[in-house]
């Protein structure tokens, strides 16, 4: 619905908060991990192909003690995604109804007016209407969703990346890309449920 009202561009509302945050949150997070990882757990492969093949539960503290800090960064960047992604649906939608109401009288008219030319103005716009708290509007639950995702991530990375070089016989890179696609399916798949909430939370009408 949002192609056909607004074209491609459309389908990008909202693009400079996920980019800028994950520009940021992603070279902090892996600094972080590895650093934990060390102090706790020590360099040594872990996990299937080694010498210790269960679950190191010193690199699942790691991963997890990630997620605070994390969530400082994503939080705000987060809610104004959000916002913005929300105020363009909800302006598609009133397009949309518009066309309805060219072909039919029947129609209920239905009228809403964008109120974000962009990221920036949103956050600004939300600044200037609920002020800076309005930035950590739930930084509960997504600091909860950050610990879960972040354990998982690079606790399924790192448990698996060197069996799939020494067991499955994939060449370094190879296994390095496998692993960061098993990593990723399972951080999503168990974070899914606390982000639809952190979603529901964010995504809420502000007035």
């Amino acid at each position: 619905s949002i192609a056909r009202a607004e074209g491609v561009t459309g389908m990008y509302r909202g693009l400079g908060p996920p980019v800028c945050m994950m520009m940021v949150m992603n070279s902090m997070n892996f600094g972080a991990f590895y650093h934990m990882r060390m102090k706790l757990a020590g360099a040594n492969p872990v996990g299937w192909g080694t010498e210790r093949p269960w679950i190191d539960w010193r690199v699942v503290c790691a991963a997890a003690s990630v997620g605070p800090l994390c969530a400082m960064v994503s939080t705000p960047f987060e809610l104004v995604k959000l916002q913005v992604q929300l105020d363009a649906a909800n302006h598609s939608r009133t397009q949309l109804a518009a066309t309805q109401l060219a072909t039919d009288r029947n129609a209920s008219p239905i009228g809403y007016v964008r109120k974000y030319s962009g990221s920036a103005h949103a956050a600004r716009q939300l600044l200037k209407t609920h002020g800076p708290r309005v930035f950590f509007l739930g930084h509960g639950v997504n600091t909860a969703r950050e610990c879960v995702f972040n354990a998982v991530f690079f606790s399924a990375f790192e448990h698996t990346a060197h069996g799939f070089e020494t067991e499955a016989g994939l060449s370094p890179a190879m296994a390095t890309a496998a692993a960061g696609g098993v990593a990723g399916a399972a951080g999503w798949l168990t974070n899914l449920s606390l982000d639809c909430v952190k979603s529901g939370i964010q995504g809420q009408c502000l007035g």
